[in-house]
């Protein structure tokens, strides 16, 4: 992940030109977790099979504009906060009231210690000794001789400024919809795929896992109902 990509992402994001392809949530006041797509999926694109998908989080300003951006990369981190928008605390404050909280908090992940790299020779001195600075506030500690790798451990991290408020997104009938179609025809597909390879094959052992999670798309589409109306309800009663 390249600082030009994060900006792309940022640039996509103020414009308004970013639907289906950068997914938010709010966590707080000025962070947004998001998983991104670099564009809309499409059976013309060329097909990706990876489990990479990062988490990233946006960063806003006091006046709704996007200023930066941190990509957890699992083992490490990757921040980047937009030219004109440096050294005002932005990135200091949200990876201390919101990400690394988030990222401590996540079950899934049971982390105990956040690693970060910072390359001199890959970011240049400017940019290393800034973020050095951020690190170093936020009670990260360097591991090695050549300061190039830091550590943050989940006790000595600072929880008195852990700001984390998470909203919920109402999506509408049209969106329950599209995720009907969108479920009808990947499950359509794979029947197919499986119909024909038990005519070429025969009906071999290979093929149960198939017509298991063909079942389980089928039942899917009722799954994704009963998850939208319910937490529609919730929102609906929570509103004044």
């Amino acid at each position: 992940m390249t600082n030009e990509n994060i900006q792309e992402f940022i640039d996509r994001l103020n414009n308004g030109q970013f639907k289906d392809t950068i997914l938010l949530r709010q966590i707080s006041e000025y962070v947004f977790v998001s998983k991104v797509r670099q564009k809309k999926n499409d059976l013309r694109n060329e097909p990706k099979f990876s489990l990479t998908y990062y988490d990233f989080f946006f960063i806003k300003n006091d006046n709704g504009e996007f200023v930066g951006a941190v990509v957890d990369m699992y083992s490490d981190l990757h921040w980047y906060i937009t030219p004109k928008n440096r050294k005002k605390g932005y990135l200091v404050n949200a990876l201390r009231s919101a990400i690394l909280p988030y990222i401590f908090y996540d079950d899934n992940k049971n982390l105990e210690t956040q690693r970060i790299t910072i390359t001199k020779s890959e970011i240049g001195e400017l940019n290393y000794h800034n973020s050095k600075k951020v690190a170093l506030k936020l009670g990260f500690k360097a591991t090695n001789k050549e300061e190039s790798e830091f550590l943050l451990t989940r006790d000595s991290f600072d929880w008195s400024e852990e700001n984390i408020n998470e909203i919920n997104t109402c999506l509408n009938e049209e969106k329950l919809n599209e995720f009907r179609k969108r479920i009808s025809y990947i499950y359509q597909d794979l029947e197919s795929m499986t119909h024909e390879l038990q005519m070429a094959y025969g009906d071999i052992y290979e093929l149960e896992s198939l017509k298991e999670l063909s079942n389980k798309l089928c039942c899917s589409k009722a799954t994704i109902e009963d998850i939208i109306w319910e937490n529609n309800k919730v929102y609906n009663k929570r509103r004044p």
